[in-house]
């Protein structure tokens, strides 16, 4: 089987690319507005240039897509942003970082009182946050003071990149929260930066880059970790569906096809999982009885040698059966377990289950911060990504639509249809679960009747051996029964289930009309984001208790 870290994946992934820059980029810049201009035009050119090179620097596969994640200030980022937009074959998605809310962003002030924007800085500004390859404008700090919001914004993009490009003049310091700090925090950190010093030699730009951390991920004492390069769980990767990049697919022509794969595959593994159950512990009680009956028979025949009344004969027949069976269910375990059917079941119902969350979010425009708080392996952080990337790129266009009408088909179509699934599946498993323990009670109290019985025949040195000998048989069969149907009780998960889906179903009743009572958008998002993080919660804690279980 090909390693999925370097083997190309049918599926797109996001890498998503930070960027940080100078506001000022050269030392003495040009007095002349056409020149510095025309400086302007040369470092967007060669930004353009660096985006077209950077896959292959990084050795992507021609499934991954770069995403950038800056802010919006004059200099660096402004020309970063325009290089994000003018990118060949394609513009590259964009995600706005801010320190404050647009508005008084744009208006800020230095400690000077001058003015960070000039009115035509301004106007550039508002008009690339209007193109269509911006996907997400995002404020992530709450300080009121200047510097700790610049910090917050530098931090965010060290939290969430897979790579970091640092476009610095030449002569460069430091401040806090500024891009000298963050490439600073970078190389400790060990992701992968480029960190590009622009100067101006006779007129003409001239740029110097490094790469730091690029053959590194991160570094914990003296051991380095290579760089991982973002990708998707190997078991997604099905030629069935293959999505190409170019163009990026919109959410739903990924869900779509994705969910469909992994649906199929859940339901084939679920119903291998529980096949082997039902054989393994259908093959290991069976193997008692004839375990038992053997040894009744062998008792009642007297000399084994002899086959006097003809039982001593089924000694081997018996014997052997129970071999067979013995090896038969441990044939079909060694098979579940090198399979990895119940992982591979689990992860394809986690990722059907995301499919369907954003299916129901639809064209509703909200940040799915939530997926990143699931309590789910890192490994399912690219997809996760991706996930959220593909939303807030399809949805940015219905961003300042009518919410009613979304929120009303989120209750219709996600709330409603749940509260419907739990009440069916709480019927099901409730029986499933009462069936297992009555199974589990019935045998134990008949085993220690039957125990009890022999117990007191044998005090009152009762001769009937056939009696004894069948009581002894039950003895043992059915505390083996009564373990069966604990076991199966504990393959299907009944009693976690039920816990969690009454659990689950009362949240959804609270939750509803609270989803109607909403007044603002705000109030939509936060219900929406609380209710998504319940339903796919309860499927991550179900994977992080099935992934890794075997029939007990």
């Amino acid at each position: 089987m090909k390693n999925p870290a370097t083997s190309p994946h049918p599926l797109p992934c996001a890498v998503q690319l930070g960027f940080a820059g100078s506001r000022r980029l050269f030392e003495q810049p040009p007095g002349d507005p056409v020149k510095q201009a025309e400086l302007d035009s040369r470092v967007e050119r060669y930004l353009i240039d660096m985006l077209s090179q950077l896959p292959h620097e990084l050795e992507l596969h021609p499934n991954h897509f770069l995403v950038g994640m800056s802010q919006i200030a004059c200099g660096a980022d402004l020309l970063f942003t325009r290089a994000c937009l003018h990118a060949r074959p394609q513009s590259i998605p964009q995600r706005i970082i801010l320190p404050q809310h647009r508005q008084a962003y744009l208006l800020a002030t230095d400690s000077d009182g001058i003015a960070d924007f000039s009115a035509d800085e301004r106007a550039q500004a508002v008009s690339l946050l209007n193109e269509s390859h911006i996907i997400q404008e995002r404020v992530v700090s709450h300080s009121a003071d200047r510097t700790v919001q610049f910090m917050d914004a530098s931090a965010e993009l060290l939290r969430v990149s897979d790579v970091i490009v640092c476009l610095l003049r030449a002569e460069s310091s430091g401040k806090p929260g500024g891009t000298n700090e963050l490439l600073d925090r970078a190389k400790v950190r060990g992701v992968p930066v480029l960190e590009i010093r622009v100067g101006l030699t006779s007129g003409e730009p001239t740029f110097n880059r490094a790469w730091h951390n690029l053959g590194k991920r991160w570094s914990t004492g003296d051991q380095d970790h290579p760089f991982c390069r973002p990708h998707l769980p190997h078991a997604l990767a099905h030629e069935s569906v293959r999505i190409s990049v170019e163009p990026l697919p919109t959410v739903q022509e990924f869900c779509n096809p994705l969910k469909h794969l992994v649906s199929t595959q859940a339901k084939q593994h679920q119903n291998l999982f529980k096949f082997a159950a039902v054989a393994i512990i259908t093959t290991h009680t069976l193997a008692t009885i004839f375990a038992t009956l053997a040894v009744v028979l062998h008792k009642a025949g007297g000399d084994p040698g002899t086959a006097a009344n003809g039982h001593s004969l089924l000694d081997p027949v018996l014997l052997g059966i129970e071999v067979m069976l013995l090896l038969a269910g441990f044939g079909v375990h060694s098979n579940l377990h090198h399979s990895q059917a119940a992982r591979t079941w689990a992860i394809a119902r986690v990722v059907a289950e995301l499919a369907r969350s954003l299916q129901a979010i639809g064209p509703h425009h909200v940040y799915l911060k939530h997926l990143f708080f699931l309590p789910l392996p890192y490994s399912f952080r690219p997809l996760l990504r991706t996930l959220n990337i593909l939303h807030l790129r399809s949805t940015w266009p219905e961003r300042n639509t009518e919410w009613k009408p979304q929120r009303d088909a989120y209750i219709r179509n996600r709330v409603d249809d749940q509260i419907r699934f739990y009440e069916r599946r709480l019927v099901v498993d409730n029986r499933r679960l009462w069936w297992c323990q009555s199974t589990f009670t019935i045998c134990s109290i008949l085993a220690i009747a039957a125990t009890s019985v022999k117990f007191i025949l044998t005090l009152l040195s009762s001769s009937n051996d056939l009696l004894l000998s069948t009581l002894g048989t039950l003895a043992i069969v059915l505390p083996v029964l009564a373990v069966g149907g604990l076991s199966w009780s504990a393959a299907l998960d009944c009693e976690a289930r039920v816990e969690t889906f009454i659990e689950t179903l009362r949240f959804l009743e609270r939750q509803r009309p609270f989803f109607e009572q909403a007044t603002t958008v705000t109030e939509f998002d936060r219900l929406l984001l609380e209710t998504e993080s319940v339903l796919l919660g309860e499927t991550a804690n179900w994977f992080s208790r099935r992934s890794n279980t075997s029939v007990t």
